[in-house]
Formats: C-alpha cells, sequence, structure tokens
C-alpha cells in the first residue's frame, strides 16, 4: 500500500535476485547436483565407495547404501558393483554383524575382479575374460610364465617382500611354498578384506590356471597412507617390477583366438597393469582389453540388460551414472560423464563433473543421492588404451 508499481516491480526483482543469490551460493557451498530421471544405470566401485571405509558408522552407512540400491531398483533403476574382489570377497562386504547377507551378489549383477567376470541381471555369466587363459609368445600359459618370473634368481631381491595372490571365480589362491615377509602382506591384505586365502602348492595353481581371473602382486603396506609415500617409496619400485615384467616377456602374450585391431589392442591381446595405492599398495594384473570401463561399455551394450530395462540402446551420456574413487576407476569414470561418489586419487576426478567431498565418503544413502546426477559439460576422451592417467597400462607401454 501506498507503493508504486515501478517500486513493487523493483522490490519483486530484488527479492528475486537476493534469492537467487541465496540459492546459488547453497549449491556451491553443498555442490548438490540437481536430480534427472533419465537415469537408469548406476555402475558403483565396491571399497570405500558402496562400502564405507572402516569407522564407528561403517556397519550403519553399508546398511544405508544397500538399502538405497533396493530403493533405486523399484524405482526402475539398474545398480550393481563394479569391483576389483571376487564374488566371495565381495559378499563379505554385503553382510551385515550378525552374518546375514544384505545382497547375495550370486543371484545380482556385477563386474568383479576390474572387468574380469561379468553377471547380468539374476546373476546370469554373460562375460568371462581371465589373464589365466592367456599365453606367452613362447607358448606357456600366463600363469606359468609369472610364476617362472617369481622364481628367477635375478628377481628375487627386486621380489622380495611382495606377495602373489591368484584371483579365482570362488577363491584367493597363493602359493603354499612362500617368502615369509610376502605371504606375511597375503596375510594382511585378506585380513583386511575378511577373507582366508587357499594356499595351493605351485603344481596345483598351474593345473588350474585357466580358472584365474586376474592376479595380484601385494606390496609392503606404505610407513603412512599418503598419496607422497605412495610415490616416493612404492610406486617407483612398481615401475621397476614392471620394466623387469616386460623384460621377462610378461607384456607380450594373447588369449588363443584373440583378433588385434590396427592399433595392436583389443580383447584378449597382451595385458592390462594397474599400478595402485588402495586398499593395498598392489599392481593388477588383467586380460588385455579387460578393466572396469570396458567391462562396463560391452556390458552395457548387452541384450540382456536392455531387455531387462526396456529399452532398445542405452545412452552412457545420459542414462549412466558411476562412482569411484581409486586408479581402476579411471577407465569406467571415463565411459560416461558422470560424477564419482567420492575422490581419493586426484586423477580420477579428472573426467567427472562432480566430486564428493572427501569427508561425504561412505556417506549412508549415496548411492541413491548421487545416482541421478545432471551432467554439466564436460571433457570425455581422457583414456588412453595405452596408458592412462590413472597409472594404467596396456601391452608394453613403458614410461
Amino acid at each position: 500500500m501506498g507503493l508504486s508499481v515501478a517500486a513493487l516491480l523493483t522490490t519483486t526483482v530484488a527479492v528475486v535476485a537476493v534469492s537467487w543469490l541465496i540459492h546459488r551460493r547453497r549449491r556451491q557451498v553443498t555442490a548438490t547436483p540437481p536430480l534427472t530421471a533419465d537415469i537408469l544405470v548406476a555402475a558403483c566401485d565396491l571399497d570405500k565407495t558402496v562400502y564405507p571405509p572402516s569407522g564407528p558408522k561403517q556397519a550403519t552407512q553399508l546398511a544405508c547404501n544397500v538399502k538405497a540400491m533396493a530403493a533405486f531398483e523399484q524405482a526402475g533403476g539398474f545398480v550393481f558393483p563394479v569391483t576389483g574382489n571376487n564374488i566371495p570377497q565381495a559378499q563379505v562386504k554385503f553382510t551385515d554383524a550378525a552374518g546375514l547377507p544384505l545382497r547375495d551378489l550370486a543371484l545380482n549383477p556385477g563386474i568383479f575382479c576390474n572387468g574380469s567376470l561379468v553377471l547380468g541381471p539374476g546373476g546370469v555369466e554373460i562375460e568371462r575374460n581371465g589373464v589365466g587363459r592367456s599365453r606367452t609368445a613362447s607358448g606357456k600359459d600366463y600363469v606359468t610364465a609369472l610364476l617362472d618370473f617369481f622364481d628367477a634368481q635375478e628377481h628375487l631381491e627386486l621380489l622380495d617382500g611382495v606377495g602373489l595372490m591368484f584371483f579365482m571365480p570362488d577363491r584367493l589362491v597363493c602359493v603354499d611354498r612362500y617368502d615369509m615377509d610376502g605371504y606375511r602382506n597375503v596375510e594382511a591384505f585378506c585380513k583386511s578384506q575378511r577373507v582366508v586365502p587357499t594356499r595351493l602348492s605351485r603344481a596345483q595353481i598351474m593345473a588350474e590356471h585357466e580358472l584365474v581371473l586376474q592376479i595380484v602382486f601385494l606390496f609392503p603396506p606404505l610407513a603412512e597412507p599418503s598419496a607422497a609415500c605412495y610415490e616416493v617409496t612404492c610406486r617407483p619400485r612398481q615401475e621397476q617390477v614392471e620394466r623387469a615384467m616386460c623384460a621377462f616377456g610378461l607384456m607380450d602374450c594373447s588369449v588363443p583366438g584373440a583378433v588385434a585391431q590396427p592399433d595392436g589392442s583389443g580383447l584378449g591381446i597382451g595385458i592390462k597393469l594397474t599400478l595402485m595405492k588402495d586398499p593395498w599398495p598392489e599392481m593388477d594384473i588383467c586380460c588385455g582389453g579387460v578393466d572396469k570401463g570396458s567391462a562396463l561399455a560391452r556390458f552395457l551394450t548387452h541384450s540382456t540388460l536392455r531387455l531387462h530395462l526396456g529399452t532398445d540402446c542405452i545412452d552412457p551420456a545420459r542414462h549412466v551414472a558411476v562412482f569411484g574413487d581409486a586408479a581402476n576407476d579411471v577407465p569406467m569414470v571415463s565411459t560416461s560423464p558422470r560424477p564419482p561418489m567420492h575422490c581419493t586419487a586426484p586423477n580420477v576426478c579428472v573426467p567427472c563433473n562432480y566430486a564428493v567431498p572427501s569427508d561425504r565418503r561412505g556417506d549412508a544413502g549415496g548411492a541413491s543421492r548421487y545416482a541421478a546426477c545432471q551432467p554439466r559439460r564436460t571433457h570425455r576422451a581422457l583414456y588412453s588404451p595405452r596408458r592412462s592417467v590413472g597409472g594404467t597400462r596396456e601391452a608394453c607401454s613403458m614410461p
């Protein structure tokens, strides 16, 4: 009353402007992305993502995250773990304090062993590309050749204290005849994962080589869990082991019948080597052309998934959200311009349009809260099959 139309309009504009600035400031502070109904698929790393880090709220956060996964599925979405774990190792993390499964991973979709094993809807196996099927240029199966590499006299000092683990679909296997320091790393790693390793003789492992999905070198724990400590004390040794593997002929291998692309790459050609800091200082060895990203990309085009979702096409840029935090997640994150749930490795954040702050990692309900993020303009082509920003290498690409 008493205000002119012009004054009223000015006041209204001012209120709107202030409201917009407050809203913008809140978005900058919370960095919570807007939601969209486009997301059909949520692909989630497991350790420190769906499975929260150790702490007093871990069990509560895990239960809430699993509940969020179920809610996303009930809303018509499709969510699954994409992990370096095998199925029994991952199942432990989907088990409550009473020993009851929160989700039966054998009956649900999932990508395991960094893409070496893929289960579709209902837990039906739709892809298996284990490194144990590869053969070196000399004709040896890859597992035997790697054991020879470990036993070679010239590598004893280099590999002193390094544990060796073979990931099979149903077991984590180590060599029964083992140096004590290396085996201590195996035991400590398995204890951290709440699993028990199966000890087999060299001959037994060689006889079951085709069951091996991936192979992991376990380096001694870091003196402190910082990136600087890893870069100074562990990574140079990992790269030295990589050079020794190359010189020994372990990069020159292929799966019988695999077809190389013009650039020499391809599924089953060479190996995929990933240098890792978390969850353990390790080197992950997979079949060439196999990683979380390539396995996810093939899964998204598989007929069983399209049939399950009732769609003819899944557009990664529109329908897929991915979540991850470590070097082995870079290929997966690069598959779709969607945010990771959180970042502990800076290079994982590079291809992402949104990064959850580190103090929110493992946040309860995160799988549903961030699974439907509207992407901002982002760059995508950040993963090279030869060498990625995440410390992954293919074939014999050296620094």
